[in-house]
């Protein structure tokens, strides 16, 4: 909210009100399971299907030692934007761009 409030020049004001009734803190992005048998894409994972039997002998008598090393990829565990990264990222938006312009604001880094 901040981003776009720098962006228009606005001078509305953020206001955290606190948690709402169900409202979710963290969400869950992929397991460390599916993280064990996903290929880091770069913007993306690509996750393959689990071709896992039903057989779990081997991992009640051995274990998976694999997914051991990885940890759930969720909301709070990701790297998070600043408020200059997200208007760099708003910036990008031709929507936003074209909205600045009727504005009359011309942001120097949309230059």
């Amino acid at each position: 909210a901040q981003g776009v409030i720098n962006l228009f020049q606005s001078s509305a004001r953020v206001e955290v009100i606190g948690t709402r009734h169900a409202e979710k803190l963290s969400e869950a992005l992929a397991s460390r399971e599916e993280l064990s048998r996903a290929r880091d894409m770069g913007d993306y994972f690509r996750i393959e299907a689990d071709k896992r039997d039903l057989n779990y002998s081997v991992y009640v008598e051995q274990g998976d030692v694999e997914q051991a090393q990885y940890q759930d990829y969720d909301s709070h565990t990701v790297d998070r934007m600043d408020v200059s990264e997200v208007e760099q990222l708003l910036l990008t938006l031709p929507e936003v761009r074209d909205e600045l312009v009727a504005a009359g604001i011309v942001a120097e880094r949309m230059i």
